[in-house]
């Protein structure tokens, strides 16, 4: 671990769908995010979350500085339910994304991840800015391809008033 940072190799490689899996090659783990395995409706709220180059050049960062962990930068937007690339599954959404958001997680409001950055819309500064995530179903099916079982759910993502109000109604109900 270089100056907070992880080194790892490649194991597996999906070009025509913009994944790569990567295996530490030091001693160290990190904790594995959750997969969300149902539907994303249409409006929901999203967060990208990566290294946009383009913040690290606003910054004056150099090369040697990028190699060094810095925070990740997180972007707030919504899904665009209906829509998909052609060439793989994907969630368009508007949460903004840059060159180095790449293979970043897209995560629902709950934290969970519901896709990985891929692509944006272009825009000639006229037209909205749209972004593509690969979805969680082709991340899976890239994972299980390469023999590895990720932590999965499709339970609906709620909020503590939400889960308290269930709550309150099962009591009454008891």
């Amino acid at each position: 671990q270089g100056k907070g940072g992880w080194f790892a190799r490649i194991v597996a490689y999906a070009p025509d769908k913009d994944l790569a899996l990567l295996k530490l090659t030091e001693r160290g783990a990190l904790p594995p995010a959750t997969l969300y395995t149902g539907a994303v409706g249409d409006g929901a709220d999203v967060h990208a979350v990566g290294y946009p180059g383009n913040v690290d050049l606003a910054q004056g960062l150099d090369v040697g500085d990028v190699m060094s962990p810095t925070s990740p930068v997180k972007t707030r937007g919504n899904v665009s339910a209906g829509r998909s690339s052609k060439q793989f599954e994907t969630i368009l959404h508007n949460a903004s994304i840059g060159a180095g958001n790449s293979g970043g997680p897209l995560l629902d409001a709950c934290g969970r991840v519901i896709g990985a950055n891929s692509f944006g819309a272009l825009s000639d500064g006229s037209d909205s800015e749209f972004y593509f995530a690969v979805s969680t179903r082709e991340i899976l099916r890239f994972l299980r391809a390469a023999g590895i079982t990720a932590p999965a759910t499709g339970v609906p993502c709620r909020t503590q008033a939400e889960l308290e109000r269930l709550e309150n109604e099962r009591l009454a109900d008891a």
